[in-house]
C-alpha cells in the first residue's frame, strides 16, 4: 500500500513539473525577441542581414525554389580586388553572370556586411541562358589597411550558397 502510495505522489509530481515546464515554455515563446543591434556604415563588424529583418527569407513567403530544375548562378569571376585605393574614395566593380540553369532566375535582394559596401542587382527575371551584373560600390570613407567585403545574393537558386561575391582593396591615407 504504501508503495503505490508513493509511486502515484512520485507521478503526480513528474506530471506536475512537465507541466509547469511546458507553462514555462509556452511564457518564453510570448515574449518578444531581443534583437540585435545594427553595426554603423563605419564599423568592419558584419550586420545582421537584412532580409532577416525585413522578412524576405527565401525559405518563408511563398519563396518557392524549385530544386528539380533551378536556377544557377554562374558568376565569371565571385570575388575582385581593387589594390591600393586612397581613403575617401569611391570604387566600383561589376560581377557578371550567367543563369546557367533551366528556370528563370529572380534576384530577390542583395545586400552587404556594412554600409560601405552597396550592390545595385536586377529586379527583372534572368531567363535560362541569360546574363546580367551586380555593380558593387565601395565608399573607403574612415576606412585603413586591407578590406574584405561581402555581398550576399539572396535569389531563387538552389542550393543557395553559390551567391556570395566579395571585394578586396587596400586602402592607404
Amino acid at each position: 500500500m504504501l508503495r503505490s502510495s508513493l509511486l502515484i505522489l512520485f507521478v503526480s509530481l513528474l506530471l506536475s513539473c512537465d507541466d509547469s515546464a511546458s507553462n514555462n515554455n509556452a511564457a518564453a515563446k510570448e515574449e518578444p525577441e531581443v534583437q540585435v543591434d545594427s553595426v554603423g556604415p563605419n564599423e568592419d563588424t558584419p550586420q545582421e542581414p537584412d532580409y532577416l529583418n525585413k522578412g524576405l527569407n527565401p525559405l518563408a513567403e511563398n519563396w518557392v525554389i524549385d530544386t528539380i530544375n533551378p536556377p544557377i548562378i554562374k558568376w565569371d569571376t565571385n570575388h575582385y580586388n581593387f589594390g591600393e585605393i586612397k581613403q575617401g574614395e569611391k570604387v566600383e566593380h561589376n560581377f557578371e553572370f550567367t543563369n546557367v540553369g533551366k528556370s528563370p532566375l529572380i534576384i530577390k535582394e542583395a545586400y552587404g556586411n556594412c554600409g560601405c559596401t552597396i550592390p545595385h542587382y536586377p529586379t527583372e527575371p534572368i531567363a535560362p541562358g541569360g546574363s546580367g551584373k551586380i555593380k558593387v560600390v565601395f565608399n573607403s570613407s574612415n576606412k585603413l589597411n586591407r578590406i574584405y567585403k561581402q555581398v550576399v545574393v539572396i535569389a531563387n537558386t538552389y542550393p543557395e550558397d553559390a551567391n556570395v561575391i566579395s571585394i578586396g582593396a587596400t586602402v592607404n591615407k
